[in-house]
């Protein structure tokens, strides 16, 4: 057994198996978790059908698993979420090295994203936050314990994240690994994509999802974006630079939104997942 543990909810074009394949020799043991058909196969350590969203699947895997949970960290991981060879096991090292309480990988640049925060800065190893995302979020073992209850607030998982941040908040380290950034494959389409569409044959509305969530932390006000420290620069910048230059990226990630809402109109999906 690893000392780490990534969570896959998984469709029929999911990347999971790519990441498996390559990186033989990592540091994390993988379970699967199929939404609809599960496939024919035997690369992970464990499968696990079911559950609505992928929360849900989360909760089978702890709610399952006997005696005491092992994991230092766990990675909740969209099927659409492409590390380059060997990054997880490298993004799992980071985290366990500056003690991420909460964490996930930043984006590329030419990824579809929702949150500009989320994009890599090129002057950081590692940003400090107020805001993780439900994409690819990183639970320390303890995150897991004080975050696990927010697992089923929302079926369509709009507020999930407010309310991490709301429990985190000024406690909790959460952070953005700019070091090991991802792409996220796919765009985000909150009115045709089949989750979504699920949701409305459900009679789930992501919206009152949202609002119910807020309602249970009347006196906290989400500001997505950094945090005034706790940043970690990369090598060779001068201290008093640092700063400015991350900011100044900060601002640059203008352009990766227009860049986005171009792509967005010109993508088409390949097929039904």
């Amino acid at each position: 057994m690893r000392r780490y543990l990534v969570v896959v909810r998984a469709g029929s074009k999911s990347l999971h198996r790519r990441l498996l394949n390559e990186d033989p020799g990592r540091n994390w043991d993988c379970c699967v978790n199929f939404h609809g058909t599960p496939a024919e196969e035997r690369l992970a350590e464990s499968y696990l059908p079911g559950g609505i969203n992928k929360f849900e699947g989360l909760e089978r895997v702890l709610a399952g698993w006997p005696g005491e949970f092992p994991y230092r960290y766990v990675l909740s991981l969209d099927d659409d979420v492409y590390f380059a060879p060997g990054d997880i096991s490298r993004f799992f090292t980071v985290c366990d090295l500056r003690g991420s309480f909460i964490a996930q990988p930043a984006l590329r640049w030419t990824s579809f994203f929702s949150h500009r925060v989320t994009l890599r800065n090129p002057a950081t190893l590692l940003r400090a936050v107020r805001f993780i995302e439900v994409m690819a979020p990183c639970f320390s073992a303890q995150a897991l314990q004080l975050l696990r209850p927010t697992f089923m607030l929302a079926k369509s998982l709009w507020g999930t994240d407010v309310a991490w941040s709301a429990l985190c908040a000024a406690k909790h380290p959460m952070h953005i690994i700019d070091e090991v950034p991802v792409v996220h494959t796919k765009p985000i389409l909150r009115g045709s994509g089949p989750f979504y569409r699920m949701l409305r044959d459900m009679g789930v509305n992501p919206d009152e999802d949202l609002a119910r969530v807020q309602a249970l932390f009347p006196h906290f006000r989400l500001r997505v974006g950094n945090e005034r420290a706790g940043h970690v620069f990369r090598a060779g910048i001068p201290r008093p630079i640092g700063p400015l230059l991350m900011n100044f990226f900060e601002a640059a990630k203008l352009l990766a939104k227009h860049v986005q809402s171009v792509r967005r109109r010109r993508w088409k999906p390949a097929g039904p997942d």
